[in-house]
């Protein structure tokens, strides 16, 4: 069983009360902060500024952290 089904059936188990989250979370081997964690979601922007660095990488697989981080300056990101 995957992560994230243990943590999912940890969290309906607390929100139906049928066993303590500690209880829980031993018998499925996660920790019991990853019950209560609520991910944030991902901006439009941070998507596309995702999106130019996979493309930029992909055209220029030579370029590291500086050249990348130099082309998104020139595109106004950042």
């Amino acid at each position: 069983m995957d992560l994230t089904t243990r943590v999912n059936l940890a969290q309906n188990l607390l929100k139906t009360k049928e066993l303590p989250v500690k209880t829980g979370a031993a018998l499925l081997d996660i920790n019991r902060t990853s019950v209560y964690y609520k991910g944030t979601p991902i901006s439009q922007e941070e998507l596309d500024c995702k999106s130019i660095i996979d493309r930029l990488h992909t055209d220029n697989p030579a370029w590291g952290a500086r050249q990348l981080s130099a082309q998104l300056k020139k595109r106004g990101h950042q």
